[in-house]
C-alpha cells in the first residue's frame, strides 16, 4: 500500500513495499520518480519539511529535508529512534504541532521546526501501531491499531487507553 503526503501543492508518494523511489506529481503530466532521495515506505510533511521512514536498511531512521525545499536532503539530516530496541517505524503523523513517529512498540515524538532545533523524546513504552495506514487523528487524539490488534486511542502526551481488544 502506498501513502501519500502533500507538499507545497505537490504530491509525494512512497510505496509501501520499497521496491520504487519516491515518486512525485505536481497536478499535471505523468509523476516523477525521484531517485536521489532516500529510500521510503512513509512519507509525511510537516512544519515546510518533508520526512521519510521505513527504509529497509535502516528501520528505525528518520530522514528529512531541507526547510522548504521537499527534494533536497543532506545525508547528515536524519534522526534515529532508538536504534537497540528491536523495533521498526511503523508510522509517521503530523499532529499537534509535533511529527509522531510510532514503532511496533513504542511512540516518540519530534518537536521543532528546523535542524538546528529538532528535539526527539520517547513518549510511551511497549505499544504502538500496527502500520501507518492504521493511525488516524480525530479529535486531537491518534485512533490506531496496535502490533497486537486491539484498537487504541493515544492524547499525544503519555496516556493510551485500549478501546477494543483483539477478537
Amino acid at each position: 500500500e502506498a501513502d501519500f503526503a502533500q507538499a507545497e501543492d505537490e504530491l509525494y508518494v512512497a510505496y509501501g513495499d520499497g521496491t520504487r523511489s519516491l515518486l512525485n506529481w505536481n497536478g499535471t503530466g505523468i509523476a516523477t520518480e525521484l531517485a536521489t532521495l532516500p529510500d521510503a515506505t512513509i512519507v509525511e510533511f510537516h512544519k515546510r519539511i518533508l520526512w521519510l521512514a521505513g527504509r529497509s536498511d535502516a528501520r528505525t531512521r528518520v530522514d528529512f529535508s531541507n526547510l522548504d525545499e521537499p527534494e533536497v536532503f543532506t545525508s547528515t539530516d536524519f534522526l534515529l529512534v532508538e536504534t537497540d530496541d528491536g523495533q521498526a517505524i511503523t508510522g509517521l503523523k503530523s499532529a499537534l504541532d509535533c511529527l509522531y513517529v510510532f514503532k511496533t512498540e513504542s511512540i516518540w515524538r519530534i518537536c521543532g521546526s528546523d535542524r538546528d532545533n529538532v528535539t526527539l523524546e520517547q513518549m510511551v513504552r511497549g505499544i504502538g501501531a500496527a502500520g501507518n495506514q492504521s493511525i488516524v487523528l480525530i479529535n486531537n487524539q491518534f485512533l490506531f491499531l496496535t502490533s497486537d490488534g486491539d484498537v487504541a486511542v493515544y492524547d499525544g502526551g503519555i496516556t493510551v487507553q485500549i478501546i477494543s481488544s483483539k477478537i
